[in-house]
């Protein structure tokens, strides 16, 4: 089975394979690894072919294995299973047993991973980690879930907590309009002004990095959200100073015409 075989079925898409490996999973690979170090060190493969014929040797150390524990256990050890479904497991029978200290573990470890979204895992924290600690705690969660690189997490707690000025300074770096949208009314009453520049900003990133008639038609739209902010100046000027940077994109003038 190759990587990308294995990756689907177990059902991830940009997810790390290794993450969602079970115990078994893991040992099997790490036997493979190891056995095709061992044997390069005894070899020193000098040409590609050469290499590629010590890691198939080492991989069939692994298979031998596997297939030694399936004809012992009677079923196939290489589970489609991921790690994130099997700890969902658990945190229903830590709630079962009302123990709270396997309920904060499994569902923090829930909402870090960045594309599993079957539970509230938030509230549940929220519920359960003791009111005076709560503090400490979501702010090494929303820490440890930048690391994990979940945008939409990471600005979800700090809605939900209300730091509005964390929130602000997060969404003008990511360039993603639907979170800045996401947030928007929220952000409005604190931060307009940073608001309206997030969009003229990204009317600029779409030029650079994307180009088409809806692109184009997209920009027309922001301009015409920022004129209904009050700022019809700042429209105006950035509706001509994209008719002169880009006087040539003859379908951009158009839609700029049309507004």
């Amino acid at each position: 089975m190759t990587t990308g075989e294995y990756k689907r079925y177990k059902g991830l898409k940009k997810e790390n394979l290794r993450d969602n490996m079970t115990n078994i999973e893991l040992a099997l690979n790490t036997l493979a690894e190891v056995a095709t170090t061992e044997y390069s060190k005894q070899s020193t493969p000098q040409t590609m072919a050469e290499s590629q014929r010590i890691a198939k040797e080492g991989g069939n150390v692994a298979r031998d294995a596997r297939k030694t524990m399936e004809r012992r256990l009677g079923r196939s050890v290489i589970s489609p299973e991921r790690v994130s479904t099997w700890n969902h497991c658990l945190l229903k029978v830590a709630q079962t047993e009302r123990n709270r200290e396997k309920i904060i573990g499994y569902a923090r470890r829930l909402y870090i991973e960045p594309y599993y979204e079957e539970g509230d895992f938030f509230n549940i924290l929220k519920k359960n980690v003791p009111k005076e600690q709560w503090e400490t705690f979501v702010r090494q969660l929303a820490d440890d879930v930048l690391k994990s690189r979940s945008p939409e997490r990471y600005a979800a707690i700090c809605s939900s907590e209300g730091w509005h000025q964390k929130l602000m300074d997060f969404v003008s770096k990511q360039f993603h309009i639907g979170l800045l949208q996401t947030y928007e009314k929220q952000l409005l009453s604190h931060h307009r002004n940073e608001v309206i520049e997030c969009y003229v900003r990204y009317i600029y990133h779409l030029m650079e990095y994307s180009r088409g008639r809806d692109t184009y038609r997209e920009i027309c739209n922001h301009l015409r959200h920022i004129s209904s902010y009050g700022a019809e100046q700042l429209a105006t000027d950035t509706a001509l100073d994209l008719r002169t940077k880009y006087r040539r994109c003859r379908a951009l003038l158009e839609e700029l015409d049309r507004m």
